[in-house]
């Protein structure tokens, strides 16, 4: 092995592979579906109380079949199929978001039983006040008082349809907004599907903010739903931007070139981003206690990345759990070797030997957990296969954990599968690590043995491509 090889590597030595956006789009909603399904049989179960998942198995909870895909990846092929069929010029138009998502709810729309077997709350409690909505705008009111509105109304839209588009529909969002816009209703239903937005509207970032805040108010309009769906969205669109050859975009050593970003250029937008609201400036920025970065907040190159890095591992608090957890193994850890005294398998004990505490980094369905949870298994990782590992091993909201993270891992490691050339390929990684393929993988690359296994255990694989192409043809228009 090479003396110039380190294991694990510094965030600012990994890239993530250049691609086409269609290959993108296609293996970013394709990875969110396989672990989703890989993490759907650890939901609701805590961390360290099961035995480690490496495999596509049955989903006990809801009693469906290995590699059956949950409400996450649902909803997520609701909304970009939305996007790539709505009448809106660009394909964004919430109304017909709902509609989707209404019909995925009723009749089991896009999902892989055919039913809806799995809702969160504050959906649910979205789409029933939508679906009320919906019912009164179908039906004329029988109060006199309004029969003469309604008709004058349809008169002059010339469609009973344009009145309940425009106005029933605009109450109901309304409705929902007043009803569910407290912290309380703060889970992660609209983290979970979010991913479509970056990836079609990624070339421009005032929209792909816009969208995805717009896209969260549907069903979970809270500050806190709204702000993690616009950062989440914004760092998909970054990686988007700088690997598909789209736009120029400054690496961290400060060179302009194309396909060139680091993972912590994704922690430092991240660590300086100006949070909104105060739980997540305290969850996600650096407390004010600590000192200055050594790196301004801005989109500046950074002069010093080996500095920075330091800086984070040190103050971060994301960051500094992962050099925690690897210097020592949590006192938790010991409850799964009582319950299993044999352990995780031995390949798979540096993925596990990154399972932090829970109270360090919790994985419940609360959206501010599930995004430090996601974020935490992509930078803790190198390939996509450990990431979807460690995520879908957290225990709790594991399916949506593991869902957010492959959404950007998806996009960050994605890349066309060829196995004959998988073992010579530059996948955006120093040449060096070739040496450590047997230790460790392919790192920085998608495809692995395992992954596509996953892939050809995925229930309903066409559906989730069909639906992935039909949003390719939308980025492309």
């Amino acid at each position: 092995m090479s003396s110039q090889t380190r294991y694990p590597r510094p965030l600012h030595e990994q890239r993530p592979t250049p691609a086409s956006a269609a290959t993108k789009i296609r293996i970013a909603i394709l990875a969110t579906a396989i672990v989703d399904a890989l993490g759907g049989p650890g939901e609701f179960k805590p961390r360290f109380r099961y035995p480690f998942i490496d495999s596509m198995i049955p989903n006990e909870h809801f009693d469906v079949p290995p590699g059956t895909w949950t409400d996450d990846t649902s909803m997520m092929l609701c909304l970009a199929h939305s996007i790539a069929t709505s009448t809106s010029p660009d394909g964004f138009h919430d109304p017909h978001q709902m509609d989707m998502y209404l019909k995925w709810y009723k009749e089991g729309y896009l999902s892989p039983t055919g039913d809806c077997f799995d809702i969160g709350n504050s959906t649910r409690y979205a789409l029933d006040i939508y679906s009320k909505r919906q019912m009164q705008a179908q039906t004329p009111p029988k109060d006199r008082r309004f029969k003469s509105l309604f008709k004058s109304f349809t008169k002059a839209t010339s469609s009973p349809q344009d009145y309940y588009t425009f106005s029933w529909s605009t109450l109901a969002l309304a409705e929902i907004r007043k009803t569910l816009e407290g912290d309380v209703f703060s889970g992660n239903g609209s983290l979970m599907r979010l991913l479509p937005i970056p990836l079609v509207y990624y070339y421009n970032t005032s929209k792909t903010r816009e969208y995805a805040r717009r896209s969260s108010e549907t069903t979970h309009p809270s500050r806190m739903c709204i702000e993690l769906c616009e950062v989440w969205a914004h760092v998909i669109a970054m990686v988007m931007r700088a690997t598909t050859g789209s736009s120029p975009y400054y690496d961290i050593t400060g060179k302009q070139e194309e396909k060139k970003i680091t993972k912590l250029d994704i922690l430092h937008y991240i660590a300086t981003h100006q949070w909104r609201h105060r739980k997540l400036e305290q969850a996600f920025k650096l407390p004010n206690s600590h000192p200055t970065p050594p790196h301004p907040p801005d989109d500046s190159p950074i002069t010093n990345p080996e500095e920075l890095e330091s800086f984070y591992q040190e103050h971060h608090p994301i960051f500094k759990v992962l050099a925690e957890v690897r210097q020592g193994n949590p006192s938790e850890r010991k409850i799964m070797t009582d319950l299993q005294p044999e352990g995780p398998p031995e390949e798979h004990a540096r993925v596990f030997n990154l399972i932090p505490e829970t109270t360090k980094i919790p994985s419940q369905g609360f959206v501010a957990n599930t995004f430090a949870a996601a974020l935490y298994c992509f930078l803790a990782t190198e390939t996509f296969e450990d990431g979807a590992l460690l995520a879908v091993n957290l225990g709790h909201d594991t399916d949506t954990t593991g869902a957010v993270y492959a959404g950007l891992a998806g996009t960050w490691y994605g890349c066309e599968d060829d196995p004959d050339e998988e073992k010579t390929k530059d996948v955006g990684r120093d040449k060096s690590t070739d040496e450590r393929e047997g230790e460790v993988g392919m790192l920085g690359s998608f495809w692995s043995e395992r992954v596509r296994t996953w892939g050809d255990e995925l229930v309903k694989r066409e559906m989730v491509e069909e639906v992935a192409e039909e949003l390719v043809q939308q980025q492309q228009m």
